[in-house]
């Protein structure tokens, strides 16, 4: 099990590969979809992303991100300043692959306030934010 804490939101990765979050809503911070942006008191699952099988997740200020088993990184939240790498300053209420990647493949990942690192399986680390 992992569990993360951002600000204002916390992220669990169960022994089973589930995402749970929970806390303050706004900006999409939670994952579960447009229109969704309530506090949440009990963990809720994401069940898109459990379904793709999660293997490490991190929380920021105000957005979150999970890999997959494939290595893919899905982010969701706040993406002003282009913290999610999605080339856009847009939020994201439910998790999005980052595309932008291409084919690399993520084994870590850490959010700051403003910010994204990760680092691949080829050694590189890539920052967006």
């Amino acid at each position: 099990m992992q569990i993360c804490c951002g600000k204002f939101h916390s992220i669990c990765l169960t022994t089973d590969k589930n995402i749970f979050t929970w806390g303050q809503g706004s900006h999409g911070r939670l994952g579960h979809g447009e229109g969704n942006e309530e506090d949440v008191l009990v963990p809720k699952e994401i069940y898109t992303l459990s379904q793709r099988k999660p293997i490490f997740v991190a929380a920021g200020e105000s957005h979150s991100a999970a890999i997959t088993e494939k290595y893919n990184l899905y982010t969701w939240g706040n993406g002003g300043f282009g913290r999610l790498g999605h080339e856009t300053d847009d939020k994201e209420a439910s998790p999005r692959l980052v595309d932008t990647l291409g084919s690399e493949q993520v084994v870590h990942v850490s959010c700051g306030a403003f910010h994204t690192v990760i680092s691949t399986k080829k050694g590189q680390v890539w920052t967006f934010g």
